[in-house]
Formats: structure tokens, C-alpha cells, sequence
């Protein structure tokens, strides 16, 4: 090994802890800002409720202000970025003390959030139709991608998927003990909210739902901060 390769490593090692700093940090700031987002998606949600069928959410981005449609359409993009990271945070946490719950708690929010951004084009082209005077002529059209196959798997898999997530990670958390219990329970009492939404078309219980786990993810931020500070 020659001197300039000598020179490199020392200074790939030397920029090695402020790397992992940085990554820990954008990871804290995900799991501290990914449900405070998506909350806020719902909360801007046109839609008022769970919503289905192409019809119900023509008409209510058609009536609802422009202003609120682009700001719904833009905390869901913030969220495509933030939403897959923050289970990995969260999992990162919990990993040495709970393995495999944290493991596959990542793996099942990874699965269910890595194609959020898929629905933020289909919900643009929704706002794009609502401005249309003709746009309701697509309307069937929009029905028929919604059924395609590989978008209802999409579907199934975000229901699935970041609700079976945030299972495993809460009660991965509540047996490491890296975190006060009551902010790991919150995690997991915030699944059934967001499960019985669906049936019952309520989108006000996803926006309790994402809440209850913003309260409960805030001490898994801060519990990434302090690994940085300890290191």
C-alpha cells in the first residue's frame, strides 16, 4: 500500500463518525416528522374521508379551494421521501436489544411506504380533472387504473404493510426498552385507529391514528440524537 493510499484511508476514517452523524440525524428527523406529515395529509385530504371510487374523489377536489389540493398533494410528496426512512429509524432503535421484531417491522414498512410516491401522480392528475371543464369524461378511465392489478397490489400492500409495521416496531421498542413503554404502546394503539378507518370510511380516525404514533415516535427521535452524542 503506497502513501496516497495510507492518506485516503486515514481520511475515509477521519470523515466516518461525522458521516454517521449526519445519517442519524436525517433518520431522527424522519421518524419525528413522518407521522406529524401525514397527519397533516389527511387533515388537507379533499376527501374528508377515506376516500373511493374516482367519482367521490373528482367531485370533492372539484369543490374543495385549489390552494388546499396543492398543499394536499405536496405533504404527500414530503411524505413519499420522509415515510420509508422513519421505519428505518425507528427499527435501527430497537434492533440490538429486539432483532427480529425490528427487522421485520423495517422490512414491512419498507414494503408498504416505498411506493407512496406512486399515488402523488394519480392524485395530480385528479386535481388536473377537477380543473377540466370535460374532466369528468375520464372518470371510467380513472376507475379502470385504479383496478388494475399491479395498483390494488400497491393498495393492499400500504394497508398492510405500514400498519403491520408499526406493530412489530412498537412492540419491538416496548421489549428493548430504548424508549418509556406508554410512548411504544401509543405506537401500536395507533394501528387499530388506523385499520378501522377503511371500513368505516373515517378518515378522522388515520389522522388520530398518525398522531398517537408522532407522540410515540418522538422519544425513538431522540433516542437516535442521543446515540450521536454518545459516540
Amino acid at each position: 500500500m503506497g502513501p496516497s493510499e495510507t492518506a485516503f484511508d486515514d481520511n475515509a476514517s477521519a470523515s466516518l463518525p461525522t458521516v454517521r452523524t449526519l445519517l442519524r440525524a436525517l433518520l431522527a428527523a424522519c421518524v419525528a416528522l413522518s407521522p406529524l406529515v401525514v397527519a397533516l395529509s389527511f387533515v388537507a385530504d379533499p376527501t374528508g374521508d377515506v376516500p373511493h371510487g374516482a367519482n367521490n374523489i373528482y367531485t370533492t377536489f372539484g369543490e374543495a379551494g385549489a390552494e388546499r389540493v396543492e398543499l394536499f398533494l405536496f405533504l404527500n410528496a414530503a411524505a413519499a421521501y420522509l415515510f420509508p426512512l422513519s421505519y428505518i429509524g425507528m427499527g435501527l432503535v430497537a434492533l440490538r436489544r429486539s432483532p427480529w421484531l425490528a427487522a421485520l417491522g423495517m422490512i414491512a414498512g419498507l414494503l408498504g411506504t416505498l411506493q407512496w410516491g406512486i399515488f402523488v401522480p394519480i392524485e395530480a392528475l385528479f386535481a388536473v380533472m377537477a380543473k377540466s371543464p370535460n374532466g369528468s369524461d375520464f372518470i371510467p378511465l380513472a376507475n379502470a387504473v385504479s383496478a388494475e392489478g399491479v395498483i390494488v397490489y400497491f393498495q393492499l400492500a400500504w394497508v398492510i404493510g405500514h400498519l403491520l409495521g408499526f406493530a412489530l416496531l412498537g412492540v419491538a421498542l416496548w421489549q428493548a426498552r430504548v424508549i418509556p413503554r406508554r410512548a411504544a404502546a401509543l405506537i401500536v394503539l395507533g394501528v387499530p385507529l388506523q385499520a378501522l378507518a377503511y371500513p368505516l370510511n373515517l378518515g378522522v380516525l388515520q389522522i388520530v391514528g398518525f398522531l398517537l404514533v408522532f407522540v410515540g415516535s418522538s422519544p425513538v427521535a431522540l433516542a437516535l440524537l442521543r446515540i450521536i452524542r454518545t459516540r
